[in-house]
């Protein structure tokens, strides 16, 4: 099994016996046809399916990578010989090849077709069976005033960050093909006009004059960086005693002069800091331990989070006992802050995602928006949504799988 300790993944077996440990992550762990081995996947951040391919000898518990890194990895096991182990991976993000490795680590290629290859088991006689899988993630929104949706989308694995202060822009980040090996930043109005491209890595937030997006490289170690959105030179952001970023959960405080970031320092879990973009001291935590914020408040005073039970708490910078938001039930998702900087707007997790104003004073809720794609075909679910300030400009995005189970004989 793994189990996760002190923030750290950890591969067991037997249960509560400890092999290996990473400040990473682990994933598809497979038993040798002999039991005397385990091979998985072994990668660099949560959730980045980037990896190698390793393997661990249970009579001295050594592991051993087999592989370079590549930028996916999805799906492992063992060949019916016992010989090798085959798995699915990309150089690029997509159109993963089914692979095998020896383990003495001489690598090739099984099957190459022009879709994402999945493997999910292979049988003692040699069959195989995969799934074919066209997986995408898209963008859509509306600028203001517009009567209909448009596709804002990069390329085909397009993730959305964040909506600029104006409601003109989004933040996206590309991690398909065509966003390279470090994936990479972009702005994108809201009018349709073409991507641009800021730099490399996984995006974040705008900063509150819309003049600099916070982006990160996972490492290790982790490095922040803040893009200008214009003409400018990229600014490192020092983040001392930082082990590992969580993607995602990051942005700048309202005055532009620090930044927020869920990460952890060694042999720790996961938690909120904040960091003055000139990098002077350490990173502050401001939440406990496994709980993340979500969002800043407008007078920059306390980060809101949701707890161990799922419920919205402010938590103050400066720290202090956390205050919980009345009237949000668990599960409720923070969007934005209204306008007026009392109410907030929140959303549901379903499809279609149901957007909200909320009023803490009053408990009075007000229906904005209803998000889905147009083809709800294959379409898993709305993730990140953005709204601006006044409500009435808004994207989001979405992934969308189409799959078919195959067996195959006769690969060798």
């Amino acid at each position: 099994m793994v189990h996760v300790v002190n923030g750290r993944d950890r591969l067991e077996y037997p249960i509560g016996k400890v092999l290996y440990d990473t400040a990473g992550w682990i994933s598809q762990p497979r038993f040798s046809r002999h039991g005397d081995k385990i091979a998985f996947f072994d990668h660099v951040a949560e959730p980045d399916t980037r990896g190698t391919v390793a393997v661990l000898d249970l009579s001295g518990h050594q592991k051993t990578t087999l592989t370079k890194e590549f930028e996916d990895v999805r799906g492992l096991a063992w060949s019916a010989s016992g010989e090798e182990i085959w798995f699915a991976a990309s150089d690029n993000g997509a159109e993963d090849k089914l692979r095998s490795v020896t383990l003495n680590g001489r690598d090739r290629i099984v099957l190459a077709i022009p879709t994402t290859v999945l493997l999910q088991d292979i049988s003692a006689d040699g069959r195989v069976l995969v799934a074919s899988a066209d997986a995408r993630y898209r963008v859509a929104g509306r600028a203001a005033g517009a009567s209909s949706e448009s596709d804002l989308s990069w390329y085909e694995y397009t993730l959305l960050n964040d909506i600029s202060p104006d409601g003109k822009k989004i933040a996206i980040e590309e991690q398909g093909a065509m966003g390279g090996p470090n994936y990479a930043v972009g702005i994108r109005g809201l009018d349709g006009s073409a991507p641009v491209r800021l730099g490399d890595g996984y995006g974040g937030g705008f900063s509150s004059d819309g003049k600099w997006v916070l982006t990160f490289l996972s490492g290790p170690p982790p490095k922040v960086t803040i893009l200008p959105t214009a003409a400018g030179e990229a600014k490192a952001v020092a983040i001392p005693g930082i082990e590992r970023i969580r993607s995602y959960l990051q942005g700048f405080f309202p005055d532009s002069k620090r930044i927020w970031f869920s990460g952890a320092e060694a042999g720790h879990p996961l938690r909120t800091y904040v960091q003055d973009v000139d990098g002077v001291g350490t990173p502050r935590s401001v939440t406990p331990e496994g709980i993340f914020a979500v969002g800043v408040s407008p007078d920059g005073k306390a980060m809101l989070a949701p707890d161990s039970d799922g419920r919205l708490n402010f938590f103050p910078v400066d720290g202090g006992a956390p205050r919980a938001v009345p009237g949000i039930a668990p599960g409720q998702i923070f969007v934005q802050w209204g306008e007026d900087g009392k109410s907030v707007y929140m959303r549901d997790d379903g499809l279609p995602t149901s957007v909200y104003a909320f009023d803490p004073a009053t408990g009075k809720k007000t229906p904005l928006w209803r998000l889905a794609p147009p083809d709800p075909s294959g379409v898993a679910g709305v993730h990140s949504v953005v709204l601006s300030r006044d409500g009435k400009a808004y994207a989001y995005s979405y992934n969308r799988i189409v799959s078919e189970l195959l067996v195959i004989d006769g690969l060798k």
